[in-house]
């Protein structure tokens, strides 16, 4: 259950934000995240400091995610927050052009041009998917999926089918 913000973590949340015109994006002063959004500790654990303004502006907690309409992880205007549903959100990121897809992933451990001699090689039968997982040290199932075109589909390269092998990638 999430915890009622008392008014003096209100003041004190507020006194960590620069207000602006309505119309604008008030920005978070306080502590952040690794990916950037804002915390705040209302005892007795540390929010996105988004959310806790979402609260505040809203009187009520969010029912899903909080999607920032302005694209400022930062901003803390109870105008441009909604609630909304994780997949509604990650689609509206990749709509905007936010979402760190393919080799731009921070995660990311091949390149695209990895993938595509990933596929090449699989597809011709130079090499089977637990060498090249020792290769590009990653897992079997993780090479299965690449060459299939279930993880990483545009980064190109011929694709297999599930189950038919390289015959598939041949026809």
């Amino acid at each position: 259950m999430l915890p009622e913000v008392a008014e003096v973590d209100a003041r004190r949340f507020w006194a960590k934000v620069q207000r602006g015109k309505v119309a604008e994006c008030w920005l978070w002063q306080g502590a952040t995240g690794s990916a950037g959004y804002g915390q705040f500790w209302v005892k007795p654990e540390r929010m996105s400091a988004h959310r806790v303004a979402y609260y505040l502006g809203h009187a009520h907690w969010p029912k899903g995610v909080v999607r920032h309409q302005c694209d400022t992880p930062w901003c803390c205007s109870p105008r441009p927050l909604r609630d909304s549903m994780r997949a509604d959100t990650v689609r509206e990121m990749r709509r905007r052009g936010r979402a760190s897809l393919g080799e731009l992933h921070p995660q990311a451990k091949l390149s695209d041009a990895d993938i595509r001699r990933m596929r090449e090689r699989y597809a011709r039968g130079l090499a089977t998917q637990m060498q090249l997982a020792r290769e590009y040290r990653v897992t079997q199932e993780g090479v299965g999926q690449v060459v299939r075109g279930e993880r990483r589909r545009a980064a190109g390269g011929p694709l297999i089918q599930r189950g038919r092998g390289r015959k598939a990638a041949a026809s």
